[in-house]
């Protein structure tokens, strides 16, 4: 039997392949992103912090580029 709430579900748009460089990742869209975090009411970032989700923005948008 087919579901269709599955038959309707769009496919995932992330992560995309990861480039070898892309110019939107940029310290700017960090900011932009650490800001809304402290205007929705999160603390401010610590070094560690940024570092961590810095990282996790990255793995979230590309995918990983695993050598066999």
């Amino acid at each position: 039997m087919n579901d269709p709430a599955a038959a309707a579900t769009p496919s995932r748009a992330y992560p995309l392949p990861a480039p070898a460089d892309d110019s939107r990742f940029t310290h700017g869209l960090f900011n932009d992103i650490t800001e809304i975090l402290q205007q929705h009411g999160f603390p401010r970032l610590t070094s560690s912090d940024r570092v961590n989700l810095m990282i996790a923005l990255h793995q979230f948008i590309y995918a990983s580029q695993e050598t066999s």
